[in-house]
C-alpha cells in the first residue's frame, strides 16, 4: 500500500508542475520564447515603374472591295486592282513578302424587307461584294505616310489601320519589371527609415500588373490627298505595376 501511495503523491506532484508550467507559459510568455514566436513586422509597398520605346514596325492595313452582278466579275475585278496595288508597291521597293492578305470574303448581297432585313428573300441576290484585305508590314522608317497615299492611289478603297510596334517587347517588359522591383524597394527602404527601422527579406510578391500601351493608330483614311499623309511614329510605353511585402527588423546601431 505504500508502494501505491508514492506512486499516486509522485504522479499528483509531476501533475502540479505540469499545470504550472501551463499556466507559465500562458501568463507569461517571455520565460518561454521558443513557444510563442513573435510574428514579423511587415511593410507592403507598391513598385511602379514605365518605359517609353521607339517603335521598330509600321503596319498598314487596307483593303480593296468590288461590286458587282455576278461573283465571278466582282472576282475579275477585285484581283486587276489588287495585282496593280502589288506591282506598284514592288516598284516602290517594297518586297512581296513584306505583304501578306489578312482576310479575304465574297458576299451576297440581298434585298431587304422591312425591319426583318433579307430574311424572306435569302435566295434572292442583287449582286456580290469581293473583299480583299492586306496588310504591309515595313521598318518605321520607310514612308508610312507615302505607303497609304500609293495604296488609295493604286485602287485600294479604304486604309483600315496603321499600327506601329516594337519587335523586342519581351526585352522591354523584362525591363519594366526591374524597374519596378528597385522602385519598391527605394519605397519600402524610404518608410522603414523613417519608421526607425530596415528592410529585410522580401516575404511575398504579389501577382504583376504590366500592361502595354496600345500600339498607336491612324484608322479609317479614304480619301487621297495632293501631299503624302503625314504619318508620324509615337512612342510605345510599356508599365509595370508590382505589390511587395516586405519583412522589417531593427535599425542597425
Amino acid at each position: 500500500m505504500e508502494t501505491i501511495g508514492l506512486a499516486f503523491r509522485t504522479f499528483a506532484v509531476a501533475l502540479a508542475l505540469l499545470g504550472a508550467v501551463w499556466v507559465a507559459w500562458a501568463f507569461a510568455p517571455g520565460m518561454f520564447p521558443s513557444f510563442h514566436k513573435a510574428e514579423p513586422r511587415t511593410i507592403t509597398v507598391q513598385g511602379i515603374a514605365s518605359l517609353d520605346v521607339q517603335p521598330d514596325n509600321v503596319e498598314v492595313s487596307g483593303a480593296v472591295t468590288t461590286s458587282a452582278k455576278s461573283a465571278a466579275e466582282a472576282l475579275d475585278q477585285n484581283n486587276l486592282v489588287t495585282a496593280r496595288i502589288l506591282e506598284g508597291l514592288g516598284a516602290d521597293g517594297i518586297d512581296r513578302d513584306k505583304i501578306r492578305t489578312q482576310g479575304f470574303s465574297i458576299t451576297p448581297q440581298h434585298p431587304s424587307v422591312g425591319a426583318s432585313g433579307y430574311q424572306q428573300n435569302e435566295m434572292i441576290t442583287t449582286g456580290y461584294v469581293v473583299k480583299n484585305s492586306i496588310k504591309v508590314t515595313l521598318p518605321v522608317g520607310q514612308y508610312s505616310g507615302k505607303l497609304l497615299d500609293r495604296m488609295i492611289r493604286l485602287g485600294a478603297t479604304n486604309i483600315d489601320e496603321v499600327t506601329f510596334s516594337t519587335k523586342n517587347a519581351v526585352k522591354f517588359e523584362d525591363q519594366v519589371r526591374a524597374l519596378a522591383a528597385k522602385d519598391a524597394l527605394r519605397r519600402a527602404t524610404i518608410a522603414a527609415k523613417a519608421l526607425g527601422q530596415r528592410v529585410g527579406r522580401v516575404v511575398k510578391v504579389d501577382p504583376e500588373t504590366a500592361s502595354e500601351s496600345p500600339m498607336w493608330r491612324a484608322e479609317n483614311y479614304t480619301a487621297p490627298r495632293e501631299d503624302a499623309v503625314q504619318i508620324i511614329a509615337r512612342e510605345q510605353t510599356f508599365s509595370s505595376n508590382l505589390s511587395v511585402v516586405f519583412e522589417l527588423e531593427p535599425a542597425a546601431k
